[in-house]
């Protein structure tokens, strides 16, 4: 019992150091990382704007490492979007809208790997088989 208890207090702690020693993004990398990625989706070249844009994100990555509450979250969203409003064309904040109302649709992951999408019981009117219940019913 003493193993495990010793076990236990030294896995704690390992686990403790680690999550500790992960670096953190420095606000001045992911504002780079945000703004790189925006100029590429919206094809911005003009380097007026890319500054304009790497200072907004410079000052809510700071924000957000100061403090991060939901409230907050979602305050620094709707502060984002009124200035992006403000610094992008009309074309560019349209384009933007629709990568984030609309984003590259994701593979579905099955448990099983590639198993997925594969029936043996196609039907032949187009419609998905209806699951057979194995379950026993009490009406019977």
């Amino acid at each position: 019992m003493k193993r495990l208890v010793s076990f236990l207090v030294v896995l704690g702690s390992v686990l403790t150091l680690y999550a500790q020693s992960r670096p953190q993004r420095l606000p001045e990398e992911e504002a780079r990382t945000r703004t790189e990625r925006l100029c590429r989706e919206l094809s911005i070249t003009d380097s007026v704007q890319r500054q304009q844009l790497y200072a907004m994100h410079l000052q809510f990555a700071r924000q957000r490492q100061v403090s991060n509450t939901r409230q907050e979250i979602m305050q620094r969203m709707l502060d984002m979007d009124a200035k992006l409003k403000a610094l992008l064309t009309p074309e560019q904040y349209k384009c933007f809208m629709s990568h984030q109302v609309n984003p590259e649709p994701r593979r579905q992951q099955h448990p099983f790997g590639t198993m997925h999408n594969v029936s043996p019981h196609k039907s032949k009117s187009g419609t998905p088989p209806q699951p057979n219940n194995f379950l026993p019913t009490d009406h019977q």
